[in-house]
């Protein structure tokens, strides 16, 4: 004996729309236009390569996460480098300015101080990886950029 009886589900279609088909109809503003705009020519080109990159993706079987990841990373890297990218060249032009006829030694000592700090930061934070391991890097890196904003504050540029 079936403990539920069997009742046919209700529903809010009647029979006969089920299979009707729906006329969409336009208003004449709403017409297509012929040809293509110049942001849609844009847009073609753009979703070029995109489409392509998916294609791929799907063929290879690549979760769609891992190309927003890699599209989140690619973002961060293109913003920092809008960020930082000319810093470096307008504190030399300020160092060109500031030194006047001096310029050429400022210029080379500027490489020099660069090139400095780069290959030191590179031998302590490999030394510092080695023995304390990298939860020591934020608490190593607090004190010199609290050195940096008192610097920066009493030179009055801040």
């Amino acid at each position: 004996m079936a403990r539920f009886l069997e009742v046919s589900e209700p529903s809010i279609i009647r029979p006969d729309m089920r299979t009707a088909r729906a006329t969409i109809t336009r208003l004449p503003s709403e017409q297509p236009r012929p040809g293509l705009t110049f942001t849609g020519a844009i847009g073609a080109v753009c979703m070029f390569p995109l489409r392509a990159i998916i294609n791929a993706c799907v063929a290879l079987r690549i979760h769609p996460n891992v190309l927003t990841f890699v599209g989140v990373v690619i973002n961060i890297a293109a913003a920092w480098g809008l960020a930082f990218g000319g810093c470096a060249t307008l504190f030399q032009t300020a160092l060109a300015i500031v030194a006047g006829d001096g310029a050429d030694v400022a210029q080379s000592l500027l490489v020099v101080t660069w090139n400095c700090a780069i290959s030191g930061g590179g031998v302590i934070g490999g030394i510092l990886l080695g023995r304390a391991g990298v939860a020591a890097f934020p608490w190593t890196l607090l004190p010199l950029l609290l050195i940096s904003f008192v610097v920066a504050a009493r030179t009055g540029r801040f």
